[in-house]
């Protein structure tokens, strides 16, 4: 969303930070986004889901369907080979197919170490 106050109430009432997106041309407006996870975003999901059309209702589904409680959470050391592949000039997908890291944690191990702006979308 391109209007900062907005993105920045709705984090802050779920709790969370939000970031300025990454501009990926001069002819688009400055955007922010604010990311709910795990359990949360789970629990809102399904509350706002009859609510939804059948377009969103999909979606919902399909993420619910792809999320795992039981995930594991990326160590350390993997950070540090996540950042030697991207260092040494490997794509996210690339990085993530080596690891077996979704590409988005790829993206958000950078995000974390480097202060990197979001690549929103």
């Amino acid at each position: 969303m391109t209007d900062e106050d907005v993105v920045a109430r709705v984090a802050q009432a779920f709790g969370v930070s939000y970031s300025r997106c990454a501009i990926r041309s001069e002819r688009w407006r400055q955007t922010f986004t604010a990311r709910l996870r795990g359990e949360s975003a789970v629990k809102l999901m399904r509350a706002l889901r009859p609510m939804m059309g059948q377009r969103r209702k999909g979606q919902i589904d399909r993420a619910l369907a792809s999320w795992n409680p039981q995930a594991r959470k990326v160590r350390p050391e993997d950070e540090g080979r996540i950042l030697e592949l991207l260092a040494g000039g490997h794509s996210y997908r690339s990085v993530a197919k080596l690891t077996g890291i979704s590409h988005e944690t790829v993206g958000n191990v950078l995000a974390r170490n480097h202060g990197a702006l979001a690549q929103c979308g």
